[in-house]
């Protein structure tokens, strides 16, 4: 606990010179809500990609996106990403233990409230939703997908330790167009094979199987921060501050 305080205290110096970003989240999580809760109906009825694109665009990015260029990756001379706060924090006498930890807090900070406003408005301002799902069940599809939050968001405080690459800028955009073509691609074959999309069949899942998935859901969450400081800990011996 004497680590997770100690990254606490360190996490506020830069929660506070963030103020702005934090602002600009908030005015994305309106444009993102206002999107989802008015297409939910339609989604419901007649499966499109673009809502289940900026779902998991909102719960699995956007957060982080408002973050100050002065705390973002990067590219140094040597072609490797580092923040150039974060260089600064490892040259102080501060235990790299605690260092990690902050950056897993600052993600928390931004995520959570996010990723939870964000679900509550959908259930609060949607009467399509409050007649799909009982408050219980919906309260699980919250569940779900807050832990996923968690357990995919913790790449972004292992990412943020930095990255060393001999690519290019151009095979880093590359592989980045890769990625995205072959989201789009699982959501098209999901369909496909199943006539709905990935939000919705999480639906499903907290509608028949609400305790169950909930727990599993708990401990994916746990498994997966749990892990991500394993990591952590490894990648930030092989960087050189």
């Amino acid at each position: 606990m004497g680590d997770w305080k100690q990254a606490i205290a360190l996490a506020r110096f830069e929660l506070r010179h963030s103020k702005k970003a934090l602002i600009t989240s908030g005015l994305m999580l309106i444009v993102y809500s206002f999107f989802i809760i008015e297409s939910t109906s339609a989604y419901l009825e007649n499966w499109f990609m673009l809502f289940d694109l900026l779902f998991l665009i909102t719960i699995g990015v956007a957060a982080m996106w408002a973050k100050p260029k002065t705390f973002r990756l990067e590219k140094s001379d040597d072609n490797s990403f580092k923040k150039s706060y974060f260089v600064m924090l490892y040259q102080l006498p501060i235990r790299k233990e605690v260092l990690i930890k902050n950056l897993f807090v600052i993600y928390f900070v931004y995520s959570i409230p996010f990723h939870a406003l964000f679900l509550i408005s959908i259930y609060a301002f949607s009467g399509t939703m409050q007649s799909f799902m009982t408050l219980p069940e919906y309260i699980a599809f919250f569940i779900i997908w807050m832990s996923f939050g968690i357990y995919w968001g913790v790449m972004y405080p292992i990412a943020d330790l930095g990255e060393v690459t001999k690519s290019s800028t151009f095979k880093l955009w590359l592989y980045i167009a890769l990625f995205l073509a072959f989201v789009v691609g699982v959501f098209l074959l999901f369909n496909q094979y199943t006539g709905q999309g990935i939000v919705y069949w999480t639906m499903v899942v907290a509608k028949k199987w609400p305790l169950l998935s909930s727990i599993l859901s708990i401990i994916a969450a746990y498994l997966g921060t749990t892990l991500a400081l394993r990591r952590a800990t490894k990648k930030i011996k092989q960087i050189d501050y």
